[in-house]
């Protein structure tokens, strides 16, 4: 049957619909937290800027909520499944090439790469699970009054970082023992920051963009102060400067004050990253095709690095002579992760941009095909 000029403009909507304009500052945004989140995994000395890095998965999840709250699809969780079967097979393919080459083959779980991948797939399968109750989180912010929507995500978020305050005081609290790892409280902040990203672009986004400068100071004066108090804290204590043998109430407080914002779920990290992604929301930059395409790196990147870093130090550091714990591993396993992993994202994005078109185009006819019936 011939589509009608009816049909022909339901396609064009449908399409108009499926693709998105992409905001350079935004994008740039991502492909920072992309080198964020290498940075934490390469750990070493790059763990004392961690209270500023662990913003970056709880942003990454505002600017999904942020997004998400106007494009009203109740079926953006599905369409992410071919995303997850991309990254797995990309991440299995990059894994035997590069181990291929130090014939250290037989040291991988493939069983566990194919079902589940590297440790870092957490975030994608979390986002998968949020991206499918998305649909009844953003009516509870479309819903519900401005400042009772905003308490229920605080409330939310609170209670899934209360393990933390565990961890930091050895409470034991029956109930986050059987709510259990942090795998499962990181999940749930996930879903905290996307109803935060929708909260913002309903209530906040006008307000973001009528006070920059104010916006911009006031992010910029509170991550100032609490990261440099995080920052020296830890430095504190890293180096032995205050011994908990000697000094157990300072080390204490120095201890609470470096764990703010050092995990995904510590209590501070969803303020640091609603002031980041603040300031990248309210900063003015000219449509850019290379930082467009930085972003569109970012997520190659962030699957493909971990496999990377453990490869480099199981097989490389030793060769180099290099002592395991040194800031000079730590740069080695760094300049060679970023090379691969900024090779392999500039030999992927145009396949998975390809990929994504094929299965957007699919998606459209089955929706065409639906319509006529109706």
């Amino acid at each position: 049957m011939k589509l009608s000029k009816n049909n022909f403009n339901v396609k064009n909507l449908i399409i108009k619909k499926e693709s998105s304009k992409r905001n350079s500052n935004i994008e740039l945004l991502r492909f920072m937290l992309c080198i964020f989140v290498v940075l934490i995994h390469v750990g070493g000395i790059f763990w004392y800027a961690t209270p500023l890095m662990f913003c970056s998965v709880p942003t990454f999840a505002i600017i999904t909520g942020f997004f998400l709250y106007k494009k009203e699809d109740n079926y953006v969780g599905f369409k992410f499944i071919p995303t997850i079967v991309f990254f797995i097979i990309l991440n299995i393919l990059i894994t035997f090439i590069i181990n291929l080459t130090t014939n250290s083959l037989s040291n991988i779980n493939w069983l566990n790469y194919i079902t589940f991948g590297t440790s870092q797939f957490w975030y994608v399968w979390a986002m998968f699970y949020t991206l499918l109750l998305s649909p009844l989180l953003i009516l509870g912010i479309k819903c519900l009054p401005k400042y009772l929507s905003l308490f229920l995500v605080f409330v939310f978020y609170m209670t899934f970082v209360f393990p933390k305050f565990q961890n930091i005081f050895g409470w034991n609290l029956w109930l986050y023992t059987l709510v259990g790892a942090d795998w499962t409280c990181n999940v749930f902040i996930i879903i905290s920051a996307v109803m935060l990203g929708a909260w913002i672009n309903k209530y906040l986004y006008v307000s973001l963009l009528l006070n920059k400068k104010f916006v911009f100071k006031a992010c910029l004066i509170f991550l100032s102060i609490l990261l440099t108090l995080e920052i020296v804290s830890y430095a504190l204590i890293r180096n032995a400067v205050i011994l908990k043998e000697t000094n157990l109430t300072l080390y204490s407080i120095l201890y609470f004050i470096s764990m703010l914002s050092t995990e995904n779920n510590a209590p501070l990290t969803i303020i640091v990253s609603f002031c980041i992604f603040s300031m990248f929301c309210i900063l003015e930059i000219k449509p850019n095709s290379v930082i467009n395409f930085l972003g569109k790196m970012s997520m190659i990147i962030f699957v493909s690095h971990f496999t990377i870093i453990q490869w480099v130090d199981a097989n490389l550091i030793g060769k180099f002579g290099v002592d395991m714990i040194s800031p000079k591993r730590d740069l080695i396993n760094l300049g060679i992760t970023l090379a691969i992993s900024f090779a392999v994202s500039f030999a992927f994005v145009p396949i998975y941009g390809f990929y994504i078109k094929i299965i957007n185009n699919i998606i459209v006819k089955i929706k065409i095909k639906l319509i006529t019936k109706n």
